[in-house]
């Protein structure tokens, strides 16, 4: 009776197993052929859908025995059929990223501006003086969150962009009237936007040199993996850099 009952147990997880990667599969080629004209949005939806399958069907009780066995075995599946972009740790990502966000329709619309929320509460907004951005968070409900929180925020408006407060005192408009009179540049000499270039460049110094992605899946062993690749680039910076001459 306990052989018959492992067996039975091993072909329902085996079924299981099956049916999520052709339910994945066939996300994956629907995604596709969307692909060219909406992106990122169709791979941000991909992903959340991906990681609600595999939550909902296989990782629903925590103490599930199969659950991180079938997710190696799915990720295995998936390489294979797909190529790079479903390792076990993308997958689990996935799974993270549908706990997170597991309304559909604020996925659905998410952009820089709508995940600010996320990223101050994430980065404790009461350690934050100022927020160095892109014109791309140039929005009437970026000031006003930032303003509640006591940041002062520092984004170019968006280029023929009209002013988004009719008081001539706000930040954005003191911003728009410093450009027109004087010029971008002049707006971000005074305000040392450079800053944000040499934060970019310390990132993409530490994709090139330290890896493009986290080798650790739960969230405390990726902390202290981005510490020790933080140590990494700092020793490689004390032994010397080239200096830059602007031509």
């Amino acid at each position: 009776m306990k052989r018959f009952a492992v067996s039975k147990n091993l072909s329902s997880a085996l079924d299981m197993e099956i049916k999520l990667f052709s339910s994945i599969k066939s996300l994956i080629e629907k995604a596709k052929g969307n692909v060219l004209s909406k992106a990122n949005t169709e791979l941000v939806l991909l992903n959340w859908n991906i990681g609600k399958l595999i939550k909902s069907q296989i990782l629903m009780d925590e103490k599930s025995e199969y659950g991180e066995k079938i997710v190696a075995t799915l990720s295995q599946q998936l390489s294979l059929e797909f190529g790079k972009g479903y390792t076990t740790s993308a997958l689990f990502r996935m799974i993270k990223f549908y706990d997170t966000f597991p309304d559909l329709e604020i996925v659905a619309t998410v952009s820089d501006r709508s995940c600010l929320d996320a990223h101050l509460k994430q980065a404790n907004a009461t350690k934050i003086t100022q927020l160095i951005a892109d014109a791309g968070y140039d929005g009437q409900n970026v000031y006003s969150q930032l303003a509640s929180v006591n940041i002062k925020p520092l984004i170019p408006p968006a280029r023929g962009s009209p002013s988004l407060s009719k008081e001539h005192c706000s930040v954005r408009q003191k911003g728009i009237n410093y450009i027109d009179k004087k010029g971008l540049y002049a707006w971000q000499t005074k305000n040392d936007y450079g800053r944000r270039t040499k934060v970019e460049n310390t990132i993409y110094r530490y994709k090139e040199m330290i890896g493009r992605k986290l080798n650790a899946r739960l969230w405390d062993n990726q902390d202290a993996e981005l510490h020790l690749g933080c140590f990494i680039l700092n020793t490689f910076t004390n032994l010397g850099m080239p200096e830059s001459v602007k031509i």
